[in-house]
């Protein structure tokens, strides 16, 4: 009997050991498995993404295929032994793009002195930030003048458009925030000219370069050059629907005489802007990317809304430039013959096509 169950015991032993055995090899080939797909997985995108690199990068120019990547393209880039003399793209562009990047920098630069900044842009509320969204509850309360109009943003762009029609409201205002995760705020003030949900804007275009290096530069601080372009785009947008109508014959309204003054005087702000971007920006662009000495341009829509007294103030800044927009097919055209001189080297452009901001 003892013996029967001693040899029960050593099958049992010898069952387990089998066990575990196969088990371990069964998990050896799993992990196996796992290293040899993720090996392949990753030499498979490794091989897109240089295959990916080498279309864009053509005659030594790199073209970016997706706009919103470039500090991806940018990364990848300085792993190439050869770096694409011409990259058109501006390095951490975003810091103007992107709302909450744009109001970061702004807001903590004049955290005390935030009437003068809105003296060149619509206001701003980051409702991410506890003391922003003190800011906005105070001037809610302290406003005389209802109802007002928000623009309720998120990163991607998408955005709400809610109407404050009395101080108790700002309740609801900020629960919609939270809840949607919108996370930026601009105010359309009364003065600024619009028609129902429709706002008017002028497009400009700027263009920012970064040259290369020179050995007589030992700061490793890259000179920013900005130019805006002479021609203004009158725009109506919609609101909630983001709809851009082009306003082709209001030109010719502000050509006759009746609005000489007004006009210049609204080209003597918009270049006071441009001004203001570039002293407030261009020390957060000069030391990046020391490594990538290409030339690196880009060409970036500025946006503006004006007020009853052809003042503007900075609405939006994004890389959706129209550059085949058939209405407008001559101006786009000496705007990229423009650019293409800018790329060549400074003092190439024509100063009054291309206004250079000093």
């Amino acid at each position: 009997m003892i013996l029967k169950m001693l040899n029960i015991f050593n099958q049992f032993l010898i069952f387990k050991m089998h066990l575990a055995v196969y088990l371990s090899l069964n998990a050896l080939y799993f992990l196996f498995g796992v290293l040899l797909v993720n090996t392949i997985r990753k030499e498979f995108f490794s091989q897109t993404e240089n295959k990916i690199m080498k279309n864009l990068v053509k005659n030594d120019i790199f073209i970016p295929e997706i706009k919103d990547k470039g500090n991806y393209y940018l990364n990848e880039i300085l792993k190439m032994k050869k770096k694409p003399k011409l990259i058109l793209m501006f390095p951490e562009s975003n810091r103007l793009v992107f709302l909450d990047e744009f109001w970061s920098i702004l807001g903590r630069k004049y955290e005390k002195h935030l009437d003068f900044v809105y003296n060149f842009i619509i206001p701003i509320y980051d409702t991410s930030n506890f003391n922003e969204v003190k800011r906005l509850e105070s001037d809610i309360y302290t406003s005389q003048k209802f109802p007002q109009i928000y623009i309720l943003k998120k990163r991607n762009l998408s955005h709400k458009i809610f109407i404050l029609t009395d101080k108790k409201k700002s309740y609801d205002l900020l629960k919609i925030c939270r809840e949607n995760d919108y996370h930026m705020i601009q105010k359309i003030e009364d003065h600024i000219f619009r028609t129902n949900h429709k706002l008017f804007l002028l497009e400009t275009y700027a263009v920012l370069v970064r040259r290369p290096l020179t050995d007589e530069n030992k700061l490793k601080k890259y000179d920013i050059e900005m130019y805006r372009f002479n021609n203004i785009r009158y725009i109506l947008s919609d609101m909630e629907t983001k709809k851009l109508i082009y306003c082709q014959n209001i030109d010719k309204l502000f050509e006759t005489n009746y609005y000489q003054l007004p006009i210049r005087r609204l080209y003597k702000h918009i270049d006071l802007n441009y001004k203001f971007l570039k002293k407030n920006f261009t020390p957060e662009f000069e030391g990046l990317y020391p490594d990538l000495n290409s030339t690196c341009l880009e060409i970036l829509s500025i946006k503006y809304v004006i007020n009853l007294d052809f003042q503007p103030f900075l609405y939006q800044i994004d890389r959706n430039v129209a550059l085949y927009d058939g209405l407008d097919k001559e101006i786009f055209t000496d705007l990229i013959n423009q650019v293409n001189l800018c790329a060549k080297g400074k003092g190439m452009v024509n100063p009054e096509k291309l206004i250079e901001i000093k």
